[in-house]
């Protein structure tokens, strides 16, 4: 459906992690380029070399290109998906809350409910490390 480009057509990496497929959105070609090496920096000085090289794979495949590369690296992916994950959470205890004060029809009893868990995690942490510690 989306004409895929292979990243060492159109860069000089040492290791080829991935290729991305092009998307195209109401005329507007939006080509991902997703870094996963550690030590190689996509937004470098051959950022535009990479984007020319992009324009040239792509120009005899449209009349007219309109691109828009986006250009980012695991970091800046792992942020987005801890963002949303960080929403997920907020959400579901919100929600928990909620369902706790319906039931007991207390506050008092879900601060209560509630206020328990936290320690319950930090012993059952603590316990699973000092039995990993001295299982030797």
């Amino acid at each position: 459906m989306f004409p895929v480009v292979a990243l060492n057509q159109v860069a000089n990496f040492s290791e080829e992690k991935e290729s991305t497929k092009i998307r195209s959105e109401n005329g507007l070609y939006t080509v991902k380029v997703l870094d996963t090496m550690q030590n190689v920096n996509v937004l470098s000085n051959n950022t535009f070399s990479i984007l020319s090289k992009i324009e040239k794979q792509f120009a005899n495949k449209t009349n007219q290109l309109t691109a828009a590369p986006y250009f980012e690296n695991e970091k800046e992916e792992t942020a987005k998906r801890m963002k949303e994950i960080g929403i997920t959470v907020a959400l579901g205890l919100v929600l928990i809350f909620g369902l706790l004060i319906f039931l007991f029809n207390s506050y008092i009893h879900t601060i209560i409910v509630l206020s328990v868990t936290p320690f319950i995690s930090v012993c059952l942490v603590i316990r699973l490390t000092n039995y990993a510690a001295t299982s030797e």
